[in-house]
């Protein structure tokens, strides 16, 4: 669709669906902040995981902690700290923001559809529309690509915690001959 999709439409109907654009635009940016509050909560989580696994570590170190845990403890801070990055570059990192409006100057331009002349309030209302449509769609690509990527670090910071316990198991059974 292009930017002149909606100069034809009545007043209003351009009304009607500015207003719904800028619905659509509010809930998305409303999702938006939820996703990332929901990845800041599991960094939370994971940094407060891997301190609590490098106290047990090192405070275990000088009573003889055996290999077989600190192994596991190692594997979980080392996942956990992987799953941490993987969630500040893809959900919590600032990218770009867009924009809803713009100054006065980019909305005051020349019409190329009428060389010489300014373009008008009727004009400038229907470009907002398409304009808004855009930024609605970039940003519920954003929430979807944010929102896969916190399920996925979930995931993996659960299968982390299992994998840890998995290795101090495996080491278990080297050290005690069973493997």
């Amino acid at each position: 669709m292009d930017e002149n999709f909606y100069m034809d439409a009545p007043d209003e109907m351009v009304e009607y669906l500015t207003k719904h654009a800028e619905g659509s635009v509010d809930k998305l940016e409303a999702s938006y902040e939820i996703t990332r509050q929901g990845a800041e909560k599991l960094m939370h989580l994971l940094i407060a995981g891997i301190g609590g696994a490098a106290l047990l570590l090192f405070n275990q170190a000088g009573a003889g902690i055996v290999a077989w845990s600190a192994a596991g403890l190692v594997a979980i801070m080392a996942g956990w700290f992987g799953c941490a990055l993987y969630l500040l570059k893809t959900c919590i990192a600032a990218r770009k923001r867009l924009f809803r409006f713009f100054n006065t100057r980019s909305l005051y331009f020349e019409d190329a559809r009428t060389p010489g002349e300014k373009v008008t309030l009727h004009t400038l209302k229907r470009l907002q529309i398409f304009d808004m449509e855009n930024l609605a769609d970039d940003l519920q690509k954003i929430n979807f690509d944010r929102a896969k990527s916190l399920d996925l670090a979930r995931y993996i910071s659960a299968g982390v915690a299992l994998s840890g316990v998995c290795v101090s198991a495996l080491f278990f059974a080297v050290h005690r001959g069973i493997l």
